[in-house]
């Protein structure tokens, strides 16, 4: 069976991959064909000589990718990965909304350019959150993990919120135990001055 040809207008990264010297990941897509946000994986093979003989491809769903992948994640958390461009690739939470999209042009970037490390920050959803970033190497592309700050602080303020209670409880024991023992050291003092 002979391989059908493929319209270069329908499949850019094609030609880019084609020009490739070597391993390369496609942006994201929606596929033709399948109507779903994809990226092609490409890598050319050579001949002894170096010339191009072929080109291996590998197309890969971002959805179900996201869907496999990240099937575990809690929901409280939100993991993604993005490419250098900013759109996102895989996403735990709400991926059909997410995959593809980049942030609106002109909008802020709320992790403020940060390639690696831990701050805090307004997620997309609009929720402060503490990010985990990290920037995979030899891509360029970026994979932050997120949790709502209110709830990764919640064990730690409950924590204050007890030991202050406690301590201003031990406080006002002490207050009343100094005043019972301040009372029974004034009593008979009194009563010897007014005998």
């Amino acid at each position: 069976n002979p391989v059908p040809q493929l319209d270069a207008d329908g499949y850019p990264w094609f030609a880019q991959a084609v020009r490739a010297s070597g391993f390369r990941a496609s942006d994201v897509m929606v596929g033709p064909r399948s109507g779903r946000r994809a990226v092609a994986l490409t890598y050319p093979i050579r001949d002894d000589a170096g010339s191009m003989i072929g080109l291996l491809i590998l197309q890969i769903d971002l959805l179900t990718l996201s869907q496999q992948l990240l099937a575990t994640t809690p929901a409280n958390a939100v993991v993604s990965v993005t490419d250098p461009s900013q759109a996102v690739l895989i996403r735990s939470a709400e991926a059909d909304a997410y995959i593809g999209t980049r942030p609106p042009p002109g909008e802020a970037d709320p992790l403020r350019g940060a390639r690696d490390g831990v701050l805090a920050a307004n997620g997309r959803d609009g929720v402060t959150r503490l990010f985990a970033l990290l920037t995979l190497p030899g891509v360029d592309g970026r994979v932050s993990a997120s949790l709502p700050q209110a709830e990764v602080f919640a064990p730690y303020h409950a924590a204050l919120i007890r030991t202050v209670s406690i301590g201003v409880g031990l406080i006002a024991l002490a207050l009343a135990l100094a005043w019972r023992l301040s009372a029974a050291i004034v009593k008979p003092i009194a009563e010897l001055e007014g005998a």
